[in-house]
């Protein structure tokens, strides 16, 4: 008798712990699944917010048309990817617009607005002027190390508009093309000074963003870091994964929401394509149109729609700040620390003045972008 209450002793211990093993077991998928949903649902709301966004343009805006023949037809590769410009003369409901050519004639049929590019007259008296000295020390780290030292010469525009750089001056100011601006010297603090509200509001106007709507986040207070200092998990930001991460923490730091990150995207592009003699070096033999065509320019999970070193940099010297990156590489043989990116350095501002730019900090580890509030 007792070894028959034995044997059931055991069978039930045995079915405990069969239930608590299957009990987890569920627990675990439950939460994968869930996982699962929520980056499924991130990345269809992005589809569906990239469809139907609020028109950026306005009745009577210069406008370019993407020639939409060349993604069927071969014959059309070697065309211009844009045609134009035109006019807007008419919006609708259906995020369509009604174009008209300069002399007046109205297109019979409409336009999609996901088609459109903002027109911008470029200056025809810019003055480029660049001088390559080539350097036998190269650095095996990034790309951009290994690039020569390259100084352009830019003449001020002539009109100026809401996605040139401030204070440009109105003499030839040399200009460094190198934008990445990388103290290598790793025991030297770095100085952090969170943006205003007013500074939000300023460079977020070519986003076309009420300032009402312009939450300012909760950053840290303005103080000296350590270059090699990890941020604090409660300190990061998490940023939907979807590909667009790099432009949703761009939008979060101006607006407060990454909602914005379409417009984000695309000013950013506009910017690069303006200037594009300064950003030119960086993208090797393409074309800066080439680059941004190829999958920068659109919203998408592969990796050619990500954002990069060059993007980082287009930001920081459209927005005059300075931008750094803490890298949290998988691989021990790396050094995990905070990699500066800022303006383009300029004759009237010296290298101590960094310290007076507003500074934003980003969080990066397996190819994903998240904003750091506080270092």
């Amino acid at each position: 008798m007792k070894r028959v209450n034995d044997e059931c002793v055991v069978i039930l211990r045995g079915k405990r712990q069969i239930d608590r093993y299957i009990s987890i077991e569920i627990d675990a998928g439950r939460l994968e699944v869930w996982e699962n949903i929520v980056i499924e649902q991130s990345k269809k709301k992005t589809v569906y917010d990239a469809a139907h966004a609020a028109c950026p343009f306005k009745n009577g805006s210069k406008v370019l048309l993407h020639s939409s023949r060349q993604l069927t037809r071969m014959a059309e590769q070697l065309e211009e990817n844009f045609t134009g410009p035109y006019i807007i003369h008419r919006l609708t409901k259906a995020n369509t617009a009604y174009l008209t050519k300069m002399d007046g004639t109205v297109l019979k049929k409409t336009v999609s607005c996901a088609r459109l590019k903002l027109f911008i007259n470029k200056p025809a008296s810019t003055a480029v002027t660049i001088t390559i000295n080539k350097s036998s020390d190269k650095s095996e780290s990034e790309a951009y190390d290994s690039l020569p030292a390259k100084k352009i010469c830019l003449s001020p525009p002539a009109k100026k508009t809401s996605l040139s750089p401030p204070n440009f001056q109105s003499t030839p100011i040399p200009i460094d093309s190198d934008a990445l601006i990388n103290d290598v010297n790793t025991n030297c603090d770095l100085h952090f000074k969170p943006p205003t509200k007013g500074y939000m509001i300023i460079n977020s106007a070519p986003l076309d963003v009420h300032r009402n709507v312009i939450v300012r986040p909760k950053f840290g207070t303005a103080r000296m870091f350590s270059r090699t200092a990890a941020p604090k998990p409660k300190n990061i930001r998490k940023i939907i994964a979807d590909g667009n991460c790099l432009f949703r923490a761009f939008s979060f730091c101006l607006t407060g929401s990454e909602e914005h990150h379409l417009t984000v995207r695309r000013v950013i592009c506009d910017y690069m394509e303006f200037f594009s003699s300064v950003w030119q070096p960086l993208v090797g033999n393409r074309t800066i149109t080439e680059y941004l065509d190829r999958g920068v320019r659109t919203s998408g999970i592969g990796r050619e729609h990500w954002g990069t070193e060059i993007e980082i940099l287009a930001f920081a010297d459209m927005c005059n700040c300075m931008v750094y990156v803490y890298n949290d590489h998988g691989s021990a043989r790396k050094i995990k620390q905070y990699k500066g990116y800022g303006p383009r350095p300029r004759a009237d501002r010296s290298a101590q003045d960094i310290a007076d730019l507003t500074t934003f900090l980003l969080y990066n580890a397996y190819n994903h972008f998240e904003v750091v509030l506080s270092p």
